[in-house]
């Protein structure tokens, strides 16, 4: 009987867990990802494509996400206007900026697997090749 009820413990027990799981959140999903980024300015400080290192093309780039959905780039005397978007689950960030060559690579989907205060950690919705994005507030 003991085991009985301990099994019937256990399988209600892990029921409820798988239940309760997100399917369209990302694993790393975290902190803020509710919110809108936050106000302020950023810079890219890290971007890998593919299979390299090119944060160098951001360089000298700042980023500030308004709200209503509007992002400005600055570069020097160069400013950029584009767009930005959430998705309604709060998984996905949609970024359409152009001008550059760098901006036009950071245009796209990207799944937020981090936004706090000070960061934002963006990765490719794209199984095929890793990209990743990260932002930290200047």
């Amino acid at each position: 009987m003991k085991k009985l009820i301990f099994f019937a413990f256990t399988f209600s027990f892990l029921f409820t867990a798988c239940g309760n799981l997100d399917d369209d959140a990302s694993p790393s999903s975290s902190n803020n990802s509710g919110s809108n980024p936050p106000a302020g300015s950023w810079k890219v400080t890290w971007f890998w494509d593919k299979d390299k290192d090119e944060t160098y093309k951001f360089s000298g780039y700042s980023f500030e996400f308004q709200s209503g959905g509007s992002l400005v780039a600055t570069a020097g005397s160069s400013t950029y206007n584009g767009t930005w978007s959430k998705s309604s689950s709060g998984s996905k960030l949609t970024i359409n900026i152009t001008g550059s060559d760098a901006l036009d690579e950071m245009t796209g989907d990207w799944l937020l697997d981090e936004m706090t205060v000070s960061s934002i950690k963006l990765r490719d919705d794209n199984d095929e090749h890793l990209e990743e994005l990260f932002l930290e507030k200047q």
